[in-house]
């Protein structure tokens, strides 16, 4: 029987906290957002400097094959968003959205649905 190429998409989250010295904590995640990443292949790395900021991530991350059908879809600020949640079935609610939406206006166009609701987080992407 001759072998096929299949296309399975994958989900590699490595999860942990950045430790940020800022004077509030909007302030702490816009850091963390601008100034602190992963790269495949490399280290956690910041451009804060080295007495205001420490982590703590797991170094394996959690794999996920995303299946197309497991994904549901909205739409939010008029683009057509697929979502799914790691351990919850329901519908994105109000802090979902407005977690969209913020990340959205930041010009991302995907990533972790987090919004500090454990049973909320999963993965987002605007479809094309």
């Amino acid at each position: 029987m001759k072998k096929q190429k299949f296309e399975v998409e994958t989900k590699f989250t490595f999860t942990g906290k950045f430790f940020v010295k800022a004077e509030s904590r909007e302030d702490a995640e816009r850091m963390v957002r601008h100034s602190c990443g992963l790269v495949l292949g490399g280290n956690i790395h910041s451009n804060l400097n080295d007495e205001d900021v420490d982590w703590d991530f797991n170094m394996h991350p959690e794999q996920n094959i995303i299946k197309e059908d497991d994904r549901e879809t909205i739409e939010v600020l008029q683009h057509t968003i697929a979502y799914s949640y790691r351990e919850w079935d329901g519908e994105p609610d109000e802090c979902d959205i407005e977690h969209l939406e913020k990340m959205i206006k930041e010009g991302y166009n995907q990533g972790e649905l987090n919004t500090g609701q454990e049973e909320h987080s999963g993965w987002w992407e605007i479809k094309k």
